[in-house]
């Protein structure tokens, strides 16, 4: 399908429950917040060039991290896209005589509209980030639409995502998982903006994933995944919809959700 700013805005947008996606050249009239107007070609984000990310990588101990996984020879290469304030960010490393993926993040910068609180914010948006260890094996099992196994660096990694945002000017973090046990990993920090979906979500939680392990995560997932999960007695497919991560107090208050509200949802497993 043709990835244009048509499709971006609006055919996503209408996939969204409680949600509008804006582009950062359409600042819209109930905004709380402007993103910092920065500019140099080539870099991150227009911010922050190969040589300042491979400084921040080092700061925060990412690269000794990778380095005491075994990857030795490790570079970084950026991409833009200035139509859609589009930005691609790769980490490599050399495996054999192939060259692999540490980390590959591509954000967004654009405004959303969180309709439940009648108000448009600036938001970091995460469209995808992969963390993997290419030669490292699996100690747990596979989840989908994972090849290698994870580096164990996501922690770090946020609190990079964290002052990344906060720099740019971002009221928010966003990020639309792909699959459930991708929005497991964020629940820790990130809540669903719709306030329906939450309670879905933390429903799944309750019904379907208990007790918690990696086990038990990787085969919740792969359910969704196969059409093996049922809501009320009719099959349930994971939905695109959006979370978020509030980088002020203020907002995380607002975006707060009554827990009682999941105790009519039913979720089982299809035999």
């Amino acid at each position: 399908m043709l990835d244009t700013p048509q499709r971006r805005y609006h055919a996503l947008s209408d996939m969204l429950s409680g949600v509008t996606l804006i582009p950062k050249s359409q600042k819209p009239h109930d905004c709380c917040g402007d993103f910092f107007e920065l500019s140099k070609p080539g870099a991150f984000c227009h911010r922050w060039t190969t040589e300042a990310l491979a400084e921040i990588f080092a700061q925060t101990g990412c690269l000794k991290h990778w380095h005491h996984q075994g990857f030795v020879k490790i570079w970084i290469e950026l991409e833009d896209n200035d139509v859609f304030d589009r930005h691609t960010l790769g980490v490599w490393t050399q495996v054999g005589d192939k060259s692999e993926l540490l980390m590959h993040l591509v954000v967004w910068l654009e405004y959303i509209r969180i309709d439940r609180l009648n108000m448009s914010f600036p938001a970091f948006c995460v469209e995808h980030l992969r963390l993997q260890a290419p030669s490292v094996p699996f100690q747990n099992p596979p989840l989908p639409g994972q090849d290698y196994a994870s580096s164990g660096l996501l922690r770090r990694i946020f609190g990079i995502l964290k002052s990344w945002a906060a720099a740019l000017g971002a009221e928010i973090i966003t990020e639309i998982p792909e699959y459930f046990h991708t929005a497991m990993i964020f629940s820790q920090h990130f809540t669903f903006l719709d306030i329906e979906m939450e309670a879905l979500f933390r429903a799944m939680r309750r019904d379907l994933l208990s007790p918690f392990t990696p086990s038990s995560l990787a085969r919740l997932s792969h359910a969704f995944e196969q059409a093996h999960v049922q809501y009320q007695g009719a099959p349930f497919l994971w939905p695109t919809e959006m979370q978020g991560f509030a980088l002020s107090h203020e907002l995380a208050q607002k975006l707060q959700i009554a827990p009682e509200i999941i105790e009519t949802n039913k979720f089982s497993f299809i035999a």
